[in-house]
């Protein structure tokens, strides 16, 4: 019978750690690039690119929630709050970045403020230089893993928790049909407290954003928007998203995203307010993800504290 206990605690042990750790090594390999996870971030570059503060030329508050891999038990969740705003007379734009995110039983928040500056070039063209830094709150609960009744020598029995000081830049041109940006969201980053130091990992980097997009006007009300992230980091694969826009009269979008061997996401948003826009995105699992389950919901809603008699002039 002592036999047998064990032999259950064992598999026990076994079913659950194995589980837990496999999502902590999918959400460690990930870390550089959680900004990114976001399939909604055209419609807020600022969880991507610290220089778009400012370029909805008004206060513009905008809130994502994402579940990802649909079905899987502890799988990440993510809900972040963005707020930007222009200063014209200054050539100023303020903004701020909240972000939550949970695996299992890893927790870590990010608050971000952020500055940028706008040069004028002229026939409606300019560049904004961004530039943010804030802390970053990471907690671990590694005694939830422990098995009822057992005391697992190999299992931390406390809570790891760090902070750690962080700083991003970016740059962003815009005309009126094209527009282009480089981000490094996390330049640098400094442990300046918690148990353990990890400044030293290079996970806590972010690495490199690239990104680009076109307006191609097709006929009155009706306009397409091609656009591609590129993400590169020294430590992890390069990856890229291929999306397209299809926007109908200022009310209505609908668009098709593709990120290379990982999803192809379907967005559909609708302006139910000139200021107010309600977004959706669901993200099929493709290539070596497939058949994981690992589908995920995406909710966005923003709102342009802008307004003119007849529109919002900036529908973005």
């Amino acid at each position: 019978m002592k036999i047998f206990r064990t032999d259950h605690r064992i598999r026990y042990c076994i079913k659950r750690h194995s589980a837990v750790f496999f999502l902590f090594h999918l959400i460690i390999s990930a870390n550089a690039q959680i900004n990114s996870l976001y399939t909604q971030y055209f419609s807020s570059q600022l969880v991507i690119n610290p220089a778009y503060a400012g370029m909805d030329e008004a206060l513009s508050l905008t809130l994502i929630h994402k579940e990802q891999w649909v079905g899987v038990e502890g799988a990440p969740a993510t809900t972040v709050l963005t707020a930007h705003t222009l200063f014209k007379n200054m050539n100023t734009g303020l903004g701020l970045n909240i972000a939550h995110d949970q695996i299992n039983i890893h927790k870590q928040t990010t608050i971000s403020g952020i500055y940028s500056y706008r040069i004028r070039l002229g026939a409606g063209r300019f560049v904004n230089l961004g530039l943010q830094s804030g802390l970053k709150l990471f907690r671990s609960d590694y005694a939830s893993l422990q098995p009822p009744g057992a005391g697992d020598p190999t299992i931390p029995g406390n809570n790891l928790r760090y902070t750690h000081f962080q700083v991003g830049t970016g740059i962003y041109y815009k005309s009126k049909r094209f527009e282009a940006g480089a981000s490094l969201p996390v330049l640098y980053s400094a442990n300046i407290s918690g148990e353990i130091n990890l400044s030293e990992s290079p996970n806590d980097i972010s690495g490199l954003f690239l990104y680009t997009r076109y307006h191609i006007p097709v006929s009155s009300g009706f306009s397409l928007y091609p656009s591609v992230l590129f993400r590169y980091n020294s430590h992890l694969p390069v990856s890229y998203d291929l999306n397209i826009e299809a926007r109908l009269k200022e009310f209505l979008i609908l668009a098709l995203s593709y990120r290379n061997d990982r999803s192809i996401s379907n967005i559909v948003q609708f302006m139910l307010l000139p200021q107010l826009k309600l977004g959706y995105a669901y993200d099929f699992a493709f290539g070596s993800n497939k058949g994981r389950d690992f589908n995920s919901h995406e909710i966005m809603l923003n709102y342009i504290f802008k307004y003119d008699i007849q529109k919002v002039s900036n529908g973005r």
